[in-house]
């Protein structure tokens, strides 16, 4: 069986896959931009990028850095970073970020719960969890950056040494602390 479109069907249709185009080519190339600004790194490009793609967690929590160590602007920083995390909250990067700018602000308790969150969403990635025990020590909660630290000691060949070295520094002279698999010193 044949199908035959009349010539005004046929007009509307070819109309319609026209329009599909266009439509599909403007998405691509606000992506386009968006990528091409993002990948220039200038705070100027940044901050044209995340208008062009607003629900891009990505993209803000780039913007958000670029703010925290370029600018050392921790406010504009936190609310990058609060956009990043709220359009995905798994990513560990960001909270971390967020821990550092609170930090920055000298809000121990908000950094502690950006931690918190970032050792939740990733509890075995060893960048993450040196890079809390770090905060960890400028909080002054030994314990929690004993916890973090043993676990670079055991697990991260490349850090091992240095942690081992924060970890006696940290603990109190007269005392003797080890990780499992370690001879306290």
């Amino acid at each position: 069986m044949q199908f035959t479109l009349g010539i005004r069907a046929s007009r509307i249709l070819s109309l319609g896959f026209v329009l599909l185009a266009l439509i599909c080519a403007g998405f691509s190339l606000r992506s386009t931009l968006a990528h091409t600004l993002s990948a220039r790194d200038t705070p100027a490009d940044l901050n044209r990028t995340v208008p062009v793609e607003q629900e891009n967690a990505a993209y803000w929590r780039q913007l958000a850095l670029t703010r925290l160590y370029r600018e050392t602007d921790a406010s504009g920083a936190l609310e990058a970073f609060r956009r990043a995390t709220e359009l995905n909250p798994r990513d560990a990067d960001s909270w971390l970020g967020t821990a550092y700018a609170f930090e920055y602000l000298g809000d121990a308790k908000q950094e502690q719960i950006a931690l918190s969150h970032a050792l939740a969403v990733a509890p075995k990635r060893l960048e993450i969890i040196w890079q809390a025990g770090n905060l960890y020590v400028g909080l002054g909660d030994y314990d929690a950056m004993r916890a973090q630290v043993c676990t670079v000691v055991q697990h991260d060949p490349v850090r091992a040494a240095a942690a081992s070295e924060l970890l006696h520094r940290m603990t109190p002279s007269g005392s003797s602390f080890a990780c499992a698999g370690e001879n306290p010193r």
